[in-house]
């Protein structure tokens, strides 16, 4: 054996290395850091801002709703408005129709000429036979909606014109502190 031993070298058994295990420090939290974790507190802000959210859409939806509701207001007030605004144009039309103007003329006193007459300036002269008759020719479509309520009074007018005759108001406008700057011209307010 000794040859044996004398020509193989022996291998020695190196160690192998190892690595040590890594060991994972943590630092224990305290009391005071345990409780101080916002943990609680995130779900209360969360919480609350979802609250307000729901209260601000809640208000908001108030306030859109009485917008509306004043918006429908204003339209039938509107509605209102235009229907009266039709019947006075249509009580205009009725005072302003042919037969009511004439039916008012001929209350007054006024009355209708058959045939005209005709002045020709250049001569002088007068051309044409006035007539006095009322005898015009009657419409042959009469207004059915009149039915002389708007045809004019002459004894309440007259009673009218007393009262503004002895009131001393002679119907026209009046015009305080004016006083004509030459003889022909339009009385007006003395300005500053």
């Amino acid at each position: 054996m000794s040859a044996v031993n004398g020509n193989l070298a022996l291998l020695r058994p190196t160690p192998q290395q190892t690595p040590e295990p890594r060991r994972h420090l943590e630092i224990a939290p305290t009391r005071a850091q345990r409780r101080a974790r916002p943990r609680l507190a995130h779900a209360l802000v969360t919480l609350g801002g979802i609250g307000v959210i729901l209260v601000a859409q809640l208000l908001l939806s108030f306030a859109l709703a009485d917008g509306a509701y004043e918006i429908a207001g204003l339209q039938g007030d509107q509605r209102d408005l235009l229907r009266e605004e039709q019947a006075l144009d249509e009580k205009l039309e009725l005072l302003g129709s042919t037969q009511n103007l004439t039916a008012n003329a001929e209350a007054l006193g006024m009355v209708a000429s058959g045939n005209p007459v005709f002045l020709n300036v250049a001569t002088g002269t007068v051309s044409g036979t006035g007539s006095k008759s009322s005898s015009l020719p009657n419409n042959m479509i009469a207004n059915s909606l009149l039915d002389g309520s708007t045809v004019i009074d002459p004894q309440t007018l007259q009673a009218a014109r007393d009262a503004e005759a002895a009131s001393g108001d002679t119907g026209g406008p009046t015009v305080v502190g004016a006083t004509p700057t030459t003889p022909g011209t339009i009385p007006s307010p003395e300005t500053h």
